[in-house]
């Protein structure tokens, strides 16, 4: 997991992550960028998740401190990446994790 702290400079992290399907018994990678950001002087993450091999997941959620703040699908229609932004927890550091 990563740290994102947010103190009024824009923060970017890239994480990859192997997954496992467990209906097809494949591999596949999704990729998760995240960048900190002060809008209206309000703490807020952007992120964008998209996956490599374009197998398709109709379940993917991104959390902030694991707490659900955007569910997603992978698919041919948004070729297999989709971007969103919420507000930032309001402790001082969050982690953003994507799960399949």
């Amino acid at each position: 997991m990563h740290r994102l702290k947010l103190s009024g400079l824009t923060f970017v992290m890239a994480v990859t992550v192997q997954a496992l399907s467990p209906a097809a018994a494949s591999a596949y990678t999704i990729t998760l960028v995240a960048a900190g950001v002060c809008v209206n002087n309000a703490s807020q993450i952007n992120f964008t998740v998209s996956e490599a091999n374009p197998l398709g997941n109709p379940q993917i959620a991104v959390k902030f401190n694991g707490t659900t703040v955007f569910t997603g699908a992978f698919t041919a229609a948004n070729s297999y990446t989709f971007s969103g932004s919420a507000p930032a927890p309001g402790s001082p550091g969050a982690t953003v994790t994507v799960a399949a």
